[in-house]
């Protein structure tokens, strides 16, 4: 039975707030390089991140006892029946939904046809810390306002028989509540763009059911919850194997 979720709700939004989404792990609203559920030890020194000068080198064989005890914490029954449960809730959504989704280098991607349209949602997961933001007191007047709660990410529907024929959703996510911040309309030769906060409420109203009918709904909050929690597991998964691999 899927977890309840509450009702899908637009806001109107300021355009263009920030180009960093955050990274979310099982720790919702801490940004995070690992997934930090399988290393306690890494919270204990997360913030601020100091540089230090090691008392002795670790040799491979350390770094490995290591990586293999983290794998195993990773496998470990609870954490392997949670995934578990969360891939057949989220397979359960993209299914109701008519997506398919895909996890990137990057983040996610999930890509549907409804009436001869292919509609493609990207979104990033990227870890803040990778791009940090500048010092407040480097801070424009727009990136003091923004707020961290909120990522980004893009709705484009193409038409399945001109596919250079595209509308872009430039969208923000928080919480529950999906905005659009603006609309880009490009036929392969020229684009215009409109940001939303210039329309009226009707304008608003109506451009937001347009997207919902394209998939982008009551559901698709959560969608991108578990996708994103699942996104950290792949990735951190495959950080061990490939550490591992090289220190053998």
């Amino acid at each position: 039975m899927l977890a309840p979720t509450r009702l899908f709700s637009f806001a109107r939004a300021k355009p263009a707030i920030t180009n960093r989404p955050l990274f979310f792990s099982r720790n919702m609203g801490t940004s995070q390089v690992f997934n930090s559920r399988f290393s306690p030890s890494l919270l204990a020194t997360r913030s601020p991140v100091k540089t230090f000068t090691p008392k002795k080198h670790s040799s491979n064989s350390v770094v490995l006892r290591y990586l293999e005890e983290e794998q195993e914490i990773f496998d470990n029954k609870d954490n392997k029946e949670t995934r578990e449960n969360e891939t057949k809730e989220l397979n359960l959504l993209t299914e109701q939904l008519g997506f398919k989704y895909n996890f990137t280098l990057e983040g996610v991607t999930f890509e549907k046809t409804v009436d001869g349209e292919l509609v493609s949602v990207n979104y990033p997961v990227v870890d803040e810390e990778i791009n940090p933001p500048p010092p407040e007191e480097e801070q424009t007047e727009e990136e003091q306002q923004e707020d961290p709660n909120q990522s980004l990410f893009q709705v484009s529907v193409k038409k399945a028989k001109n596919p250079a024929h595209e509308l872009l959703f430039e969208c923000a996510l928080e919480g529950d509540t999906v905005s659009i911040m603006s609309i880009k309309i490009s036929d392969g030769k020229t684009t215009t763009w409109q940001p939303l906060s210039e329309l009226d409420e009707n304008g608003i109203t109506v451009l937001h059911d347009f997207l919902a009918s394209k998939g982008v709904s009551t559901d698709f909050p959560r969608m991108v919850s578990l996708s994103r929690t699942l996104w950290g597991d792949h990735n951190y998964e495959r950080w061990l194997k490939a550490f591992k691999n090289f220190v053998k």
